[in-house]
């Protein structure tokens, strides 16, 4: 991977916290992560400073009325506590306390609400989805509000209220955290900018060469201008059903959600639109920048982990399940390392990219289908998204950017890829990609066919494809096309006979076609076993083609072809056969 995404990727502007003393270059201690940024507090360090401004300078919010019986409104209480321009807000957390809230609440300064000897309940029973929303007076899109944070603080949608909304909305914010909380039947931080607001910025106003945030009045050329340094620990949603947001974080930088666990709820981002003509183009800056999100358990949402337009990411140990849609996605995404995660059942594709996809790599994780997430949308009473065929382990979907030359750079390296369904196999999905390479995989009853006519380079290397079963249809196990094609060191093995024709690897040539390189490959199965190079009746011919040193198959090559053929075995140690087949192959179809 071109950019070493560890600590020193995410070292942004040195940030100050007057009320906390927090620092933009805290370092990484109390046992966080070897991975933890640079900028942002370790979970320790942010809640001794609590403490000690709770202490300090902490105001007890019953000397502004409340009452926190769960009987009478304390929202006039809150808001006297607001107006008074107090820094810290305590509300007390004895057995019992709940403090009802039945109107939305302005912040526009900067304030810690915190719960002390307990977690106190915060009862949101106002109409608007939103509880608490911070901003500046006014609508100055360079002015930001500075230091506001939640901790230790239950947010709590009662019935007959519907599921929706968070606890907290920022616009134009910097230094946030929410931190210890726990949100019901509700999310608990959304994250926008005033141009979104003001409704300058639209994705629809612009084109491939006009990017609609730059209209909209973000800077063309830097990221002074994103919300900035949000934090979320240790924090627990359950909404109860589909959906919610754990942390939206949209025009942002420097974001970190760590230790944290979302039922029915999701961690997104979103710096632009993901189509070229909405401002995704690789020639427009990523508004969503420097996100760290490690450590977490979402079950439940659309998706676990998914962004837009995001550049400098880490998405590392999370555990994500049973979703609608994708459980971890980057759409229109730059320099991105997701590693170390676990994703079991989502309806469409455990892992993905959409859109532009560069220097993206998937390193050390685990996708597991079984067909629980089949139609799991019907079973939550959620809008359909796809197919929801719950199948697939990992996809890409370019959408738009096969005429995007480099649009589309994808790894992935050392994961483990498991269909366990009581039937049929798994599978992947490609679409355009100028790169993409499988080093190192392991993949249990799941096809791999990363065939598509516009690729450009595609290395499969030293992956180990098992089956236990045949039940699926005559398709190729492992196959791929493109410009310039290795596929080398890998090794299927197969306890039962494949089925039908059983072409093992399966590489399709085109006019575009430069280099096919088919070498070394291991081919275990019981019955025969073909290695097909196919080619097409607009192909030239004039790409190289080598079939060296393969073990356990047959070997097919398209009648004309000039190739490099040797070496080749069967199983038994015997000379591969070669078989000279049509150009236009049933199999290339």
């Amino acid at each position: 991977m071109r950019l070493s995404l560890t600590r020193r990727c995410f070292v942004g502007l040195g940030i100050a916290s007057p009320l906390l003393g927090l620092s933009a270059d805290a370092k990484s201690a109390g046992g966080e992560a070897a991975d933890w940024p640079i900028w942002a507090p370790p979970r320790s360090t942010l809640y001794d400073r609590i403490r000690t401004a709770a202490a300090r300078e902490g105001k007890d919010i019953r000397g502004f009325g409340a009452t926190l019986d769960g009987k009478s409104d304390d929202t006039a209480a809150m808001e006297k506590a607001l107006a008074s321009g107090a820094r810290v807000i305590v509300i007390p957390g004895h057995k019992g306390s709940r403090m009802r809230l039945t109107r939305a609440l302005a912040i526009d300064h900067e304030v810690l609400i915190v719960g002390v000897g307990g977690r106190p309940v915060i009862s949101a029973e106002n109409r608007e989805q939103t509880l608490f929303t911070a901003a500046l007076p006014g609508d100055d899109a360079k002015a930001f509000l500075q230091e506001i944070r939640f901790d230790n603080l239950t947010f709590e949608r009662p019935e007959p209220r519907r599921a929706h909304g968070v606890a907290l909305l920022g616009y134009n914010v910097r230094n946030v955290s929410v931190t210890r909380c726990s949100a019901i039947r509700m999310g608990l931080i959304e994250v926008n900018h005033v141009l979104q607001r003001q409704r300058r910025y639209l994705r629809s106003k612009g084109d491939n060469a006009t990017d609609p945030a730059v209209l909209a009045g973000f800077s063309a050329t830097n990221t002074d201008d994103l919300n900035e340094h949000v934090l979320v620990y240790d924090c627990t949603v359950d909404a109860k059903s589909h959906f919610c947001q754990l942390a939206r974080l949209e025009f942002t930088r420097q974001v970190a959600v760590a230790h944290c666990q979302g039922r029915f709820a999701c961690v997104s981002w979103w710096g632009g639109g993901g189509r070229r003509n909405q401002g995704g183009d690789l020639a427009f800056l990523r508004r969503a920048r420097d996100i760290y999100v490690c450590d977490n358990v979402f079950s439940g949402a659309i998706g676990g982990i998914y962004g837009n337009n995001g550049q400098n990411i880490l998405v590392a140990r999370n555990h994500v399940s049973m979703v609608t849609d994708i459980g971890i996605d980057f759409e229109g995404c730059i320099d991105v390392l997701a590693t170390g995660n676990t994703v079991e059942n989502a309806g469409n594709y455990c892992y993905a990219t959409l859109f532009a996809a560069k220097n993206v790599v998937f390193e050390n994780n685990i996708a597991v289908q079984d067909g629980a997430a089949t139609n799991i949308h019907e079973r939550y009473g959620a809008r359909k998204v796809g197919g929801v065929r719950g199948r697939t382990l990992f996809a890409l979907r370019s959408a738009g950017f096969a005429g995007s030359t480099g649009a589309v750079d994808v790894a992935y390296r050392r994961n483990r890829f498991v269909w366990r369904g009581p039937d049929g196999v798994g599978s992947c999905l490609a679409s355009y990609f100028d790169s993409l390479e499988l080093t190192g995989n392991v993949l249990e009853n799941v096809l791999c066919p990363m065939a598509y006519s516009s690729t450009q380079h595609l290395v499969v290397r030293e992956n180990v494809l098992r089956f236990s079963r045949n039940d699926f249809t005559e398709r190729p196990v492992l196959s791929g096309s493109g410009g310039d094609m290795t596929i080398a060191g890998n090794t299927i093995e197969a306890s039962q006979p494949l089925p039908g024709a059983a072409i093992a690897i399966f590489a399709q040539l085109s006019e575009r076609t430069r280099s096919v390189s088919v070498t070394n490959n291991r081919i275990k199965v019981a019955g025969a076993a073909a290695i097909e190079i196919a080619g097409h009746p607009s192909d030239p011919g004039t790409g190289a083609v080598t079939v060296n040193g393969n073990i356990g198959a047959a070997i097919r090559i398209p009648e004309g072809r000039v190739a490099s053929v040797s070496g080749n075995r069967l199983a038994d140690g015997t000379p591969a056969a070669v078989t000279r087949v049509p150009a236009a192959s049933p199999a290339a179809s």
